[in-house]
């Protein structure tokens, strides 16, 4: 497997919700001297689609909520509300493992795709830059 199918493979098992797996790869591939853009690159796909599969999990578990769980309409829409006003700001920390859970909470209480995105977005160009700098400076 090259060193860039493997990054992205490694980046997205790592931001699926039910993953243990760091992203070791990405770090050791940037140690033997890959090139950075590539390696980096590969990983923010891989997690990219790893973020954009839990998200659409938490959305078909909204589709069916009713079934699932008996909660009150009104609780629900004060839930998701709070969370898409207040709770998009955690998206930013992708380095926190639990993390990963609020990409199903996001998905559930229907946040806007676009806002969950862009902030996933920000915050995973801040993790690779700041291993990315405290490796090379």
């Amino acid at each position: 497997m090259t060193p860039y199918l493997d990054i992205f493979a490694n980046s997205f098992r790592s931001t699926l919700i039910f993953s243990l797996a760091p992203e070791m790869s990405w770090f050791v591939a940037l140690g033997f001297g890959h090139n950075p853009l590539l390696i980096t690159l590969a990983a923010f796909a891989g997690a990219m689609l790893g973020i954009l599969l839990t998200f659409g999990l938490g959305y078909l578990i909204s589709c069916g909520r009713d079934k699932l769980f008996h909660m009150d309409t009104e609780v629900y829409d004060t839930f998701g509300w709070y969370f898409s006003k207040y709770g998009i700001a955690i998206f930013l920390f992708q380095g926190m493992p639990f993390v990963r859970v609020f990409f199903l909470f996001a998905g559930a209480f229907r946040v806007k795709f676009w806002r969950v995105m862009a902030a996933a977005v920000i915050g995973r160009t801040l993790y690779y830059l700041y291993f990315y700098y405290t490796m090379y400076s």
